[in-house]
């Protein structure tokens, strides 16, 4: 309920945008998906462009067009929903998709996790902002910041993004 709330207060004065920030966050997959198709419904009535901010992916997936990865506070790739779940070229990409829970295939496929944890925002490391835990780290990762560019079908912040083999990008059991 205090969700819906949320969103009627945001809607009162007819915005343009809505940025729904975390919207479905500890809420139960019954009132996930009620919420999910009541952004869908008002976005679709009121022609309205809807930001979302989200660490659940499935909830990307439901509702999302296009997709903004970012890491350490910096987009590392960006794209249209389907080519980043299926043509990622980002490691940390690639590693988030590969983390998501599955309820068809292996039944005892191991989630990937990544080595370390996140920077400390005061504290960015040189280079890629990604490096300390990058499996792909290389010499030229620790010295240059990757620049956003197309590579295939997305574009990604990452200095080997040719080199990562796209076939099945998502479907990681």
């Amino acid at each position: 309920m205090c969700q819906q709330v949320m969103i009627a207060m945001a809607l009162a004065n007819d915005p343009d945008l809505l940025i729904a920030d975390e919207p479905t966050t500890s809420l139960d997959v019954i009132v996930q998906a009620q919420i999910l198709d009541l952004l869908r419904s008002i976005r679709k009535e009121r022609e309205l462009t809807i930001v979302l901010i989200s660490h659940d992916l499935g909830v990307v997936t439901g509702l999302a067009d296009r997709v903004c990865v970012l890491y350490a506070g910096r987009i590392v790739e960006q794209g249209d929903v389907d080519d980043i779940y299926h043509r990622s070229r980002h490691p940390y990409t690639r590693g988030l998709l590969a983390a998501v829970p599955r309820p068809t295939g292996a039944k005892h496929r191991r989630l990937t996790s990544f080595e370390g944890a996140a920077p400390s925002l005061l504290r960015v490391p040189t280079g890629c902002a990604f490096q300390p835990r990058c499996p792909r780290r290389a010499a030229d990762c620790l010295e240059a910041d990757p620049r956003l560019r197309p590579v295939g079908s997305v574009q990604v912040a990452c200095h080997h993004a040719e080199d990562l083999d796209v076939s099945c990008a998502s479907d990681r059991s």
